[in-house]
């Protein structure tokens, strides 16, 4: 069995196409194991050096939406997805004055819509991205 730090583990999912578990552990950021658990395969972390890097390492939750863009929500740092495809990973963060962004960096929570938006459970409310418009919704 892999060895995790002792640190509360907040979300376990399947990696969509690939026999991984990703475990979103508070303070230690994503880690990547076999399916079995009995490996690790990769540990993604905040590097304030390195702008591709996660925004945080309080994981809280992670979401597989259906483009197999892998949505780490952290508790500070906003956002981040993972495109398998492209190979990178992107940050998203709450912009000052910026109604089109979203509305907090506490992120708790992401789930997709029957329409593919993507829903962002915050500490000051509810964002909602609509990707086909590029455009931020909020409810509180």
């Amino acid at each position: 069995m892999a060895e995790l730090p002792e640190q509360p583990v907040l979300t376990i999912k399947k990696n969509r196409g690939t026999s991984s578990l990703l475990v979103g552990i508070d303070g230690q950021g994503l880690w990547e194991l076999t399916e079995h658990g009995d490996s690790i395969l990769n540990v993604y972390k905040e590097d304030v050096n390195d702008p591709y890097s996660l925004p945080g390492d309080g994981v809280y939750d992670v979401w597989i939406d259906d483009t197999e863009r892998i949505w780490v929500a952290t508790y500070t740092g906003g956002l981040a997805y993972m495109d398998k495809k492209q190979g990178y990973l992107q940050r998203i963060s709450h912009q000052i004055n910026q109604s089109n962004s979203l509305i907090n960096n506490f992120v708790n929570k992401v789930l997709e819509d029957s329409k593919g938006d993507i829903w962002f459970a915050t500490n000051d409310g509810v964002s909602r991205w609509n990707r086909e418009e590029n455009r931020w919704s909020h409810y509180l």
